[in-house]
């Protein structure tokens, strides 16, 4: 059984203002799931916990008349630091569509398909989307908080979109921020390039903080 067309896709909403012109939003997408376009996702819960054993585990029980095994043995305690992440992979390629067949966007959309910007390659070959992906990472910042004091400065996560994690989908878009987000493409395929990165779910306390502030008590 195959995955149904509408959760073949991968989409990042970047809020941010890269180059001084005013913040917007910039949309990368990319399509998963077929012989053209292999993928990978892997969701995974990176665990916090801290354990402690040994002596302490004998005071322990000791103190507390308990029988606890002693030996080889650890108490782990979570306490709730626990991140969840899925780790993406994929292609992507000029002139990239979309299930529904509109066009893959890859930028604010400043120039239009074909047209390279310092901030928008939709429609244009892997190496320059490659580019400005790297040039919207490169000058925003991704983080649960954006800046109090300068809100053209304002950092706040990205937004992950794929499978079942959709605006219409069983689970709601992802607030994350990026790790390692790398494309590699070679001369000899210059209209291929394979995406790598990890997106790290976190919370994002600007609704909060604006309501407190907005607070009248």
């Amino acid at each position: 059984m195959s995955l149904p067309a509408e959760d073949k896709f991968i989409r990042l909403r970047i809020t941010g203002d890269p180059d001084g012109t005013g913040t917007r939003e910039a949309v990368f997408e990319w399509t998963t799931g077929d012989d053209q376009t292999p993928f990978s996702i892997t969701e995974t819960k990176r665990t916090e916990t801290r354990t402690f054993g040994g002596t302490p585990l004998t005071l322990f029980s000791d103190l507390t008349g308990v029988d606890l095994p002693t030996e080889n043995a650890d108490v782990a305690l979570d306490f709730g630091s626990s991140t969840f992440a899925l780790e993406l992979g994929g292609v992507v390629y000029a002139e990239q569509q979309l299930p529904d067949g509109s066009e893959c966007r890859w930028g604010d959309g400043d120039g239009g398909s074909g047209t390279l910007t310092k901030t928008d390659a939709q429609g244009c070959l892997p190496a320059y989307k490659s580019t400005v992906l790297s040039y919207w990472l490169r000058n925003t910042r991704q983080s649960s908080v954006g800046d109090p004091l300068d809100e053209s400065d304002a950092g706040e996560p990205a937004t992950l979109e794929t499978l079942q994690y959709r605006p219409d989908g069983v689970f709601d878009p992802i607030d994350v921020i990026l790790e390692s987000p790398s494309m590699s493409y070679s001369s000899g395929t210059p209209t291929v390039a394979d995406i790598q990165l990890t997106a790290v779910e976190v919370a994002s306390l600007d609704q909060a903080l604006d309501a407190l502030a907005n607070d009248g008590r």
